[in-house]
């Protein structure tokens, strides 16, 4: 059990899909957070231009307001299309860290049952111990967020 540990542990790096899933976490937020100041900007904009209606159509200027108002929700767009990209990356990371420890685990865990280093019920409840430690530090690390 110690030497598929260690195996394992020497071959696929635990925190890099604990760190990589923080920082696409992270990048998200800023995405996010960048949207919702679009929409607020435009929002209030908006409002202003709602409370002044009377002038804004006494001086012909609706069409310049409804520009001004349409570059907030397209740069809102912007956003989100990147806040979508971010999120498919980073499910796609999570995704390719599980499947690829899926593959060392059995690849590892069958040349060390070969070896007669240890048996198949030892080498399925370290790999599971050790994936389900992987996939709690990914959750731990976005709750830290």
């Amino acid at each position: 059990m110690q030497k598929f540990l260690s195996g394992y542990t020497k071959y696929d790096n635990l925190c890099s899909l604990a760190f990589i899933e923080t920082d696409i976490s992270l990048l998200l937020l800023f995405v996010i957070r960048t949207s919702l100041d679009h929409v607020a900007q435009g929002g209030s904009f908006a409002e202003e231009v709602i409370s002044t209606i009377r002038t804004a159509k006494a001086f012909g200027t609706q069409f310049r307001l409804g520009a001004v108002y349409d570059s907030h929700v397209s740069k809102s767009y912007i956003a989100d299309v990147k806040g979508g990209m971010v999120a498919g990356i980073g499910i796609g990371c999570f995704f390719f860290f599980i499947y690829a420890s899926y593959g060392l685990a059995f690849s590892f865990g069958t040349t060390l049952m070969l070896q007669g280093h240890g048996d198949v019920g030892t080498i399925f409840n370290v790999y599971v111990l050790v994936s389900m430690g992987n996939r709690r530090m990914v959750i731990f690390s976005v709750i830290l967020l």
